[in-house]
């Protein structure tokens, strides 16, 4: 029996009868059947909190493995140090996570002689004229962070393989509940579980998943040799929240349709930015858009106080946490952020009360 996404992720990745899975600190134990069951000096699996929470993964994925990192970071550096050597070449979408960003465009490109290409990947032409020179990686986010291009996973993928490389992308602003890019031919999808996943705040946890088992064995044998083991303490409560990941983002998606049309209303407000109002939305198949929107306001705002004026939504870089979370990008002509932006991640709080504490914000920098 196949069961929904909300019954698995409440059931799926258990371990014995035990009501939730135990936090196993223990770093060794004996083998057996010639198996390493905890992280040693041999590597590991990280011991059974962390392969649970990658059995829940997988699951949630449509994977046939996952390995989990102590960090979103840690899972992208991962993945992308298994897969790259000198002389290689990556393309990448001209907006992605900041940090990604400056590894593909300093030490993967300074120290280990990768070459990156830059693109944007909601032009078609621009990424075949890319793929034109041989290509062993393509890079995004279905959504990216923080311009909030919605990008074509799918056509992208298609030229990706035809080209002959191996497709990675970051799917932390969507989840697995809204969007599985393994189901449209992507080779490895890279979560940041501090986020959506864990959903709490409380827990810094990465996780890379795939179907081609010679790519597992490429990204848990680079886990072993950078030691990016994820702790059973941050596996055990990524697991909580992942049972729970079906309610929140239902809510997180509600509460920004409902910022969204709000924003729209005000007059400091110039331009507004969210991924379910883009051209093509309608045609993704997406059930939703995720909890995440970005907007710009007038010249003489000084954002710098709109934001220190907040009482309830938090002045943090973050995002997929319970609370509603702003920050403010450096304006970017590359990744395509303009002056005067603000990023949200819409929180699970009452939306009129997101609202209230916008407006007061406004208001106070009138």
């Amino acid at each position: 029996m196949t069961h929904d996404f909300s019954t698995r992720s409440i059931h799926s990745g258990r371990y014995a009868d035990s009501s939730a899975v135990p936090i196993f600190q223990a770093i060794n134990a004996p083998l057996h059947d010639e198996k390493v069951e905890y992280v040693s000096a041999v590597g590991g699996v990280g011991g059974p909190t962390t392969e649970a929470l990658e059995t829940l993964v997988s699951d949630l994925e449509g994977a046939n493995w996952s390995v989990a990192a102590a960090s979103g970071m840690g899972a992208i550096a991962n993945t992308l140090f298994a897969l790259l050597q000198a002389g290689d070449r990556v393309v990448a979408h001209r907006c992605i996570y900041s940090y990604a960003s400056r590894l593909l465009d300093g030490d993967l490109t300074q120290k280990w002689g990768v070459t990156v290409e830059w693109v944007d990947m909601r032009d078609m032409a621009a990424l075949e004229k890319a793929l034109e020179k041989p290509t062993k990686l393509i890079y995004f986010d279905p959504i990216s962070n923080p311009a909030m291009h919605l990008l074509d996973t799918a056509e992208i993928t298609k030229r990706g393989k035809q080209a002959g490389a191996i497709v990675v992308t970051d799917n932390t602003l969507l989840s697995p509940y809204l969007f599985k890019p393994l189901d449209v031919g992507v080779d490895i999808v890279i979560h940041s579980a501090t986020k959506y996943l864990a959903g709490h705040g409380d827990a810094l946890a990465g996780v890379a998943s795939g179907r081609d088992s010679e790519l597992g064995e490429k990204l848990a044998q680079m886990r072993t040799f950078l030691g990016g083991f994820l702790a059973p303490m941050n596996a055990f409560l990524v697991m909580r929240g992942i049972r729970t990941l079906p309610f929140r983002m239902d809510r997180h998606c509600d509460n920004t349709l409902s910022v969204l049309a709000w924003l729209k209303t005000q007059p400091q407000v110039t331009s507004v930015r969210y991924a379910g109002e883009t051209p093509h939305a309608a045609a993704s198949g997406l059930p939703a858009f995720g909890g995440m929107l970005a907007f710009t306001v007038q010249d003489g705002i000084d954002l710098k106080q709109f934001r220190a004026e907040l009482k309830m939504c938090r002045p943090w870089g973050s995002l997929g946490d319970i609370e509603t979370l702003v920050t403010l990008p450096a304006a970017s002509e590359l990744r395509d952020i303009p002056p005067n932006y603000v990023r949200m991640a819409v929180g699970l709080e009452a939306p009129q009360d997101i609202i209230a504490d916008l407006q007061q914000a406004f208001e106070a920098c009138a």
